[in-house]
């Protein structure tokens, strides 16, 4: 998405835009569902009994389109996974054949295909999913943070406070 590619990769660029689309969508749902089943909940402390089955409609029909976009974006995010694998493997195969004739003097076959292997699936994990994981997870805090502050401006502060203190915390400790 943010590199060139060549043809190689474009099906790789294709399954990651469909990835994040689906991604994306499933989000909308989730935070749709969220704010209904807030309203469900007020409605049920205020009595009011006609907007609480539509409320309860709305969710039953948003919870089948989760569902649905649900199984859809890990079928994209799987097929990402094994692509963007085998365009990596692919690539790199392709490009050692190309070096010369001292180059395979220099090193043994084992240690070119292993070399190979880790190279590739180290590239492939930030190439094909990396770059979507990362972005899903700082789009759906952004979201959820302007949601929650519609609702209440100093919970959110508060929650994102102990958000990135326990980033924090997780770092400081998975260095040592």
């Amino acid at each position: 998405m943010f590199y060139k590619t060549s043809q190689k990769f474009q099906k790789v660029t294709k399954i990651q835009v469909l990835t994040l689309l689906f991604i994306l969508i499933r989000t909308a749902l989730n935070l749709l569902l969220v704010v209904n089943i807030q309203k469900t909940i007020d409605y049920i402390a205020e009595k009011k009994h006609t907007q609480l089955n539509e409320t309860l409609i709305h969710i039953t029909i948003i919870l089948g389109f989760y569902g649905i976009v649900l199984f859809i974006a890990q079928y994209f995010l799987r097929q990402l996974f094994y692509i963007g694998k085998l365009s990596i493997i692919e690539n790199l195969y392709q490009l050692t054949i190309n070096k010369p004739i001292s180059f395979f003097q220099k090193y043994s076959h084992r240690h070119l295909v292993s070399n190979i292997t880790i190279d590739s699936n180290k590239i492939s994990d930030w190439y094909s999913q990396g770059i979507i994981i990362f972005l899903t997870q700082v789009i759906i805090l952004v979201t959820t943070l302007c949601l929650m502050s519609f609702y209440h401006g100093i919970i959110t502060v508060i929650i994102f406070t102990t958000i990135l203190t326990c980033f924090f915390i997780v770092k400081m400790i998975t260095k040592k």
